[in-house]
């Protein structure tokens, strides 16, 4: 058992930052002298590259700057000429002086000025050509290290540097069953969301997945408009007499009607056997970004609120119990827990030194996470997995310079590893997750279909809502699919499209004006009329030699939709 059993954090910062960033290299190095590409060729070839795009923009700026002066010099001569007629009657020495300017101006554009830009523009041109050219050969050279690049390497990146974890490439429906008849979670249905991406796997024979969803809500949206109204009307001056003087006003009027919003959401599903009839909810919200004074008093607050819960629970019966880590139960929070015998099982002295030193740490995510618990389903959300790029495509790095090439594969790879670890690291935080799964499951017999709805869900969104949308639609698209049937070995793929389009109105509001009077102030603003389409998707199973990871995977299935969709 290594340190990451007791300590993820000080396991990520010691051990396995440094020893993924060294497979990420390795990984680099030996594609890079399997490919055969000459680098240090490549690397001249790109300083050439970039040298020339330098010159393009110097010549750009050239031609830029020398239009600018013809076109003042056009202005100021055609400015001489109308002021010199124009004030011929007044002053007769105008046209002298201002006439021979203009008539230089003109003569200086087209036979100074015009040629040097011409010239520019053809210098530019073939600079342009000559760029191309170079960026051509760049490629060129590094088109045997592009070609090397898969979807697979940063999954099984991950896997060489944290064995225990296994990625599949689909999230699977007997992997669904698993999670749903083990590990209690629930079925997901909502209509109002689509799964637009999965991750799954198995950590030390636990079961997970990431779900990112569309979420589409039904909000409002306000809408004004403007009317200026004038009046006349009388008035008496300091002097007494009677005068009449001009008001106007702005009216405004708005109106409130429902509108479509969509919003994506990541998050973590876990399942563990520990603590089975325990339920409870944390959410986060980055103390580790405040002061140590602030988080003291801050835990000072907590603690007095949880003295007092406890006296309530006790005084109804009730089952919680403040913990006498009162720094552990502040920060982690939880106070909706519903079993204080299994939360004390499964929070030992050293998973409350885990959870508190991820909670307030400060040179990774900290306290950026909810953690949700209903009996053996695990939910982690965080902030920074909204923003985690879930897809591996290799074309992130692929590159005409060998050296932006490494960086991008490094960087990406790298945080891909650091965003996933810190979605787990509250739950390799306790120790009885740790644990070898232990026997008793349900046995899952083998479904009729192949993957989960929440899958199917993610490829047509990969194939793209277009594909399945009303022609008609002007929002995002919120697709459900469910498995119907298998015939001839592809499988029969419901997909239902719901969105909206969008027809202008207008609403006619009566406004009292300043005058006295009532005055009609149109509204324009945007009717969202839902919209519906079915579509069936056809799916089949690659053969080995087809396969090359997800991304061929719903290639495949694109290439067939477009022609059996209905």
């Amino acid at each position: 058992m290594d340190s990451l059993h007791y300590d993820p954090l000080d396991f990520y910062n010691q051990n396995l930052k440094l020893k993924h960033q060294q497979n990420v290299e390795d990984c680099f190095n030996e594609l890079t002298q399997r490919s055969g590409i000459d680098v240090e060729a490549n690397r001249k070839t790109v300083a050439r590259y970039k040298e020339k795009l330098s010159s393009i923009d110097k010549t750009r700026k050239k031609t830029f700057w020398l239009g600018f002066l013809r076109a003042a010099m056009i202005v100021t001569a055609v400015l001489g000429v109308v002021l010199s007629i124009g004030l011929a009657s007044e002053s007769p020495y105008m046209p002298i002086i201002l006439l021979p300017i203009a008539i230089l101006l003109t003569v200086l554009v087209f036979v100074s000025i015009n040629p040097k830009i011409k010239k520019l523009k053809g210098s530019l041109q073939e600079e342009e050509a000559q760029a191309k050219k170079i960026y051509g050969e760049a490629m060129e050279q590094m088109a045997p290290l592009n070609a090397s690049f898969d979807e697979k390497m940063t999954l099984s990146l991950f896997e060489k540097s944290m064995p225990l974890f296994h990625f599949s490439e689909n999230f699977t429906e007997e992997m669904s069953l698993d999670l749903r008849q083990n590990f209690d979670m629930p079925t997901y249905d909502d209509p109002e969301t689509s799964v637009i991406a999965t991750l799954s796997g198995k950590y030390n024979e636990n079961p997970f997945v990431y779900i990112r969803r569309l979420i589409h809500q039904m909000g409002t949206e306000t809408y004004h408009g403007y009317r200026v109204i004038s009046w006349t009307e009388s008035y008496t001056d300091s002097e007494g007499k009677r005068r009449t003087r001009t008001r106007t006003q702005t009216l405004h009027a708005q109106v409130v009607k429902p509108k479509p919003y969509y919003s994506v959401d990541t998050r973590l599903h876990f399942g563990a056997q520990a603590a089975p009839d325990l339920s409870f909810n944390r959410e986060g919200n980055n103390i580790n970004e405040k002061s140590d004074g602030a988080i003291e008093r801050y835990v000072k607050r907590g603690e007095r609120k949880n003295a007092k819960r406890t006296g309530r629970a006790l005084s109804k019966g009730e089952s919680f119990m403040a913990m006498t880590n009162s720094e552990f139960d502040v920060l982690f929070g939880a106070t909706d827990r519903n079993h204080e015998v299994q939360f004390r099982l499964m929070f030992t002295p050293l998973a409350q030194t885990n959870m508190v030193e991820l909670i307030l740490s400060d040179d990774t995510y900290g306290d950026d996470f909810d953690f949700c618990k209903k009996k053996r389903h695990n939910v982690i959300r965080s902030d920074h997995a909204q923003l985690w790029d879930m897809n591996t495509s290799p074309e992130k790095y692929r590159s005409y310079s060998y050296d932006e090439a490494k960086r991008k594969f490094e960087s990406f790879n790298n945080n891909y590893l650091k965003s996933v670890y810190f979605d787990f690291a509250p739950l390799l935080a306790i120790p009885a997750y740790q644990d070898d799964l232990k026997a008793g499951k349900t046995p899952i017999k083998k479904p009729e279909q192949s993957f989960a709805n929440e899958e199917y869900e993610a490829m047509a969104n990969a194939i793209g809502a277009s594909y399945f949308s009303h022609g008609a639609t002007r929002t995002d698209t919120i697709l459900k699919a469910n498995y119907s049937f298998t015939d001839t070995g592809e499988e029969n793929i419901s997909v239902d499209a719901h969105s909206y389009t969008t027809e202008n109105r207008i609403d006619i509001i009566p406004v009292f004006g300043g005058d006295g009077r009532m005055h009609n102030v149109t509204v324009p603003w945007v009717e969202y009329i839902p919209l519906y389409r079915n579509s069936t998707m056809y799916v089949r199973s690659l053969r080995e030699d087809e396969k090359g990871g997800k991304a061929d995977f719903i290639g495949a299935i694109k290439d067939k939709i477009i022609s059996y969709i209905k």
